[in-house]
């Protein structure tokens, strides 16, 4: 996939206004190195362990 290409050749990725539980999470998967979104209460509950 692309976002793999990108990542061998050591460049980041990001996502950005993601305000979805549940996409934040798929995201976050993918190895993203940011996600921006209006919701970082939501980010930092929903992807800190």
């Amino acid at each position: 996939a692309l976002h793999q290409e990108l990542r061998n050749q050591k460049l980041g990725i990001g996502a950005w206004t993601v305000n979805d539980e549940e996409a934040m999470k798929k995201i976050a998967a993918l190895g993203v190195a940011f996600i921006t979104s209006d919701r970082p209460d939501l980010l930092v509950a929903t992807l800190r362990p």
